[in-house]
Protein backbone atom coordinates (compact mmCIF):
# COMPACT_ATOMS: atom_id res chain seq x y z
CA UNK A 1 0.00 0.00 0.00
CA UNK A 2 2.96 2.29 0.91
CA UNK A 3 4.31 1.88 -2.82
CA UNK A 4 1.20 2.65 -4.17
CA UNK A 5 0.53 5.64 -2.52
CA UNK A 6 4.42 6.71 -3.18
CA UNK A 7 2.98 6.62 -6.92
CA UNK A 8 0.79 9.69 -6.41
CA UNK A 9 -2.61 7.52 -5.74
CA UNK A 10 -4.40 7.98 -2.23
CA UNK A 11 -4.37 6.06 0.40
CA UNK A 12 -8.27 5.23 0.14
CA UNK A 13 -7.31 4.27 -3.57
CA UNK A 14 -4.33 1.96 -2.87
CA UNK A 15 -6.00 0.12 -0.37
CA UNK A 16 -8.61 -0.87 -3.16
CA UNK A 17 -6.10 -1.21 -5.52
CA UNK A 18 -3.84 -3.88 -3.37
CA UNK A 19 -7.16 -5.68 -2.74
CA UNK A 20 -8.58 -5.97 -6.05
CA UNK A 21 -4.69 -6.72 -8.10
CA UNK A 22 -3.60 -8.95 -4.62
CA UNK A 23 -6.59 -10.54 -2.54
CA UNK A 24 -9.53 -9.89 -5.07
CA UNK A 25 -11.80 -9.49 -1.82
CA UNK A 26 -10.06 -8.60 1.18
CA UNK A 27 -11.44 -7.70 4.38
CA UNK A 28 -7.99 -6.71 6.22
CA UNK A 29 -7.86 -3.66 3.04
CA UNK A 30 -11.59 -3.22 2.84
CA UNK A 31 -12.56 -0.09 4.46
CA UNK A 32 -15.82 -1.44 5.82
CA UNK A 33 -13.89 -4.44 7.14
CA UNK A 34 -17.49 -6.47 6.81
CA UNK A 35 -16.11 -8.29 4.08
CA UNK A 36 -14.04 -11.39 3.73
CA UNK A 37 -11.09 -11.31 5.96
CA UNK A 38 -7.71 -12.78 5.58
CA UNK A 39 -7.05 -15.49 8.23
CA UNK A 40 -4.45 -15.72 10.50
CA UNK A 41 -5.26 -17.18 13.33
CA UNK A 42 -3.22 -20.56 13.89
CA UNK A 43 -1.14 -19.77 11.29
CA UNK A 44 3.10 -18.77 11.90
CA UNK A 45 5.66 -17.28 9.64
CA UNK A 46 8.17 -20.41 9.28
CA UNK A 47 10.22 -18.59 6.66
CA UNK A 48 10.78 -15.02 5.15
CA UNK A 49 13.36 -13.40 2.65
CA UNK A 50 13.69 -9.65 2.75
CA UNK A 51 15.86 -9.20 -0.02
CA UNK A 52 18.03 -7.25 1.96
CA UNK A 53 21.14 -6.98 -0.32
CA UNK A 54 21.87 -6.43 -4.10
CA UNK A 55 23.27 -9.15 -6.68
CA UNK A 56 22.30 -12.78 -7.08
CA UNK A 57 20.24 -14.35 -5.53
CA UNK A 58 21.32 -16.19 -2.66
CA UNK A 59 21.95 -19.86 -3.22
CA UNK A 60 21.85 -21.05 0.26
CA UNK A 61 18.43 -19.85 0.39
CA UNK A 62 17.19 -20.47 -2.87
CA UNK A 63 17.30 -23.24 -5.40
CA UNK A 64 16.92 -22.29 -9.35
CA UNK A 65 15.56 -25.07 -11.32
CA UNK A 66 16.83 -25.81 -14.91
CA UNK A 67 14.56 -27.96 -17.03
CA UNK A 68 16.62 -28.69 -19.64
CA UNK A 69 13.87 -27.53 -22.44
CA UNK A 70 11.38 -30.76 -21.29
CA UNK A 71 8.74 -28.65 -19.61
CA UNK A 72 9.62 -30.90 -16.31
CA UNK A 73 7.82 -33.78 -18.07
CA UNK A 74 4.39 -31.85 -18.56
CA UNK A 75 4.72 -30.01 -22.20
CA UNK A 76 5.29 -26.86 -20.52
CA UNK A 77 6.46 -24.70 -23.32
CA UNK A 78 8.49 -22.73 -21.32
CA UNK A 79 11.99 -23.18 -20.31
CA UNK A 80 13.59 -22.69 -16.91
CA UNK A 81 16.87 -21.65 -16.52
CA UNK A 82 19.27 -21.37 -13.97
CA UNK A 83 21.10 -18.65 -15.06
CA UNK A 84 21.90 -15.58 -12.55
CA UNK A 85 21.08 -13.12 -15.60
CA UNK A 86 17.36 -13.91 -15.27
CA UNK A 87 16.84 -13.54 -11.32
CA UNK A 88 18.97 -11.08 -9.15
CA UNK A 89 17.98 -8.97 -6.03
CA UNK A 90 17.78 -5.13 -5.97
CA UNK A 91 16.32 -2.26 -4.08
CA UNK A 92 15.14 -4.81 -1.55
CA UNK A 93 13.44 -6.94 -4.23
CA UNK A 94 13.90 -10.46 -6.19
CA UNK A 95 13.87 -9.54 -9.63
CA UNK A 96 12.86 -12.32 -12.10
CA UNK A 97 13.30 -11.63 -16.19
CA UNK A 98 11.19 -13.79 -18.55
CA UNK A 99 13.33 -14.02 -21.93
CA UNK A 100 11.81 -15.35 -25.29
Amino acid sequence: ISWVESQGIDKKKAKRRVADEFFGECGACDEDKKRLAIETEGYRLVWADEFNSSGPVESSRWESVHSHGNGFGNHELQFYTNRQKNAWISDGTLKIRAVR
